[in-house]
């Protein structure tokens, strides 16, 4: 279909294909591979290879939901990956709870001026 043409309704494509219809024209093949915009998208076959690879160094989800979506495609990678990562009891013990330190706040400057404050660099006069 990617090659030779969509036809004009969906009823007209076969029942595998109909996931891909609402993006059809981001489509493209290259040699062997299919790919949706810069995505490749990955057979049925080898997602529990990618999966595994994408939660390597056990980096919990988040990291690995951002690290597929950069490169990889399938349907319902998303929950996939969730699932896959919370599998690894390890990996739910370690991860990091919100950080829950209260703020500070400081009093109102009389002046202008009178507070310059920054967490972006440290200046250290001589």
């Amino acid at each position: 279909m990617i090659l030779d043409g969509w036809p004009t309704t969906i009823n007209s494509v076969p029942k595998e294909l109909h996931k891909y219809w609402n993006y059809r024209e981001e489509l493209a093949v290259y040699e062997t591979l299919s790919f949706r915009s810069h995505r490749l998208i990955v057979p049925s076959a080898l997602k529990l290879k990618y999966l595994k690879l994408i939660h390597q160094g056990h980096i919990g989800i988040n990291l690995s939901l951002r690290r597929a979506r950069e490169i990889l495609f399938w349907h319902g990678m998303g929950h996939d990956i969730e699932a896959f990562v919370q599998q690894y009891t390890v990996c739910q013990q370690t991860a990091r709870a919100p950080n829950t330190v209260p703020l500070i706040m400081k009093p109102v400057p009389r002046f202008l001026w009178q507070r310059i404050a920054t967490d972006l660099f440290d200046f250290v006069s001589n």
